[in-house]
């Protein structure tokens, strides 16, 4: 599994480097943020990425705060490694969208045993995905066969919003829907992407209200 490095201490990140690479790592190592989040929101990312905290141009917190606002379509999981290790500094960390948190000096094989954690996680997410993937493609040409037209709209009634992940949405666009709509919540109210869940009144309280709307999404998607 690739790994990303990015240190701007150039002893620590060849020795990470070299560490990683003999336990069977695949390793890219970059020297600050900028280059860190150019490798992470550019075209087949590594899924695992080891972040040093205080960086030159971005922060590794910086760094975390970007990709989970980026929502990249496959799974990244994130290590702040850092000096500081306060339980403020890690629930910051935490909090701006790490996924753990390692203190320098720290043994290798404790990181060894974090990073096995993430490599176990990014594995699973993988395979949530393609089974969800399987599953709305299924649907789909199931629907078109018997309808003799393909579905335009994706609805997710009932579910909840921990489950329609970055992944899920990539899948439903993927899969050639218009839009997502549900009945119990609603995201990304600005409308910013036609993929992501929405909801103006539940399906069962007003029906026209939520055909008109559906039907609203559908033309402007045109």
């Amino acid at each position: 599994m690739r790994v990303l490095v990015a240190d701007d201490d150039p002893l620590a990140r060849r020795l990470l480097e070299v560490t990683l690479t003999r336990s069977g790592y695949e390793v890219l190592a970059v020297a600050d943020g900028v280059k860190a989040w150019d490798v992470l929101c550019g075209q087949d990312s590594p899924t695992l990425a080891l972040l040093d905290w205080m960086m030159p141009g971005l922060t590794g917190v910086d760094v975390c705060r970007k990709v989970r606002e980026a929502a990249p379509s496959g799974p990244i999981y994130l290590i702040l490694v850092t000096s500081k290790g306060r339980t403020e500094d890690v629930v910051s960390a935490l909090r701006t969208g790490a996924d753990d948190y390692i203190t320098k000096p720290f043994e290798i094989e404790e990181l060894r045993a974090r990073l096995a954690v993430g490599e176990r996680l990014v594995t699973l997410q993988q395979q949530l995905a393609e089974r969800v993937r399987a599953e709305v493609l299924g649907s789909r040409e199931m629907i078109q066969g018997a309808c003799g037209a393909a579905p335009r709209a994706f609805a997710y009634p009932n579910g909840r919003p921990a489950d329609y992940t970055s992944a899920v949405v990539e899948v439903v666009r993927e899969a050639g829907f218009s839009c997502a709509v549900t009945t119990r919540f609603g995201l990304n109210t600005e409308q910013t992407s036609p993929w992501e869940l929405r909801r103006g009144q539940p399906w069962e309280e007003h029906l026209p209200t939520f055909a008109l709307k559906l039907a609203w999404y559908r033309m402007t998607l045109r």
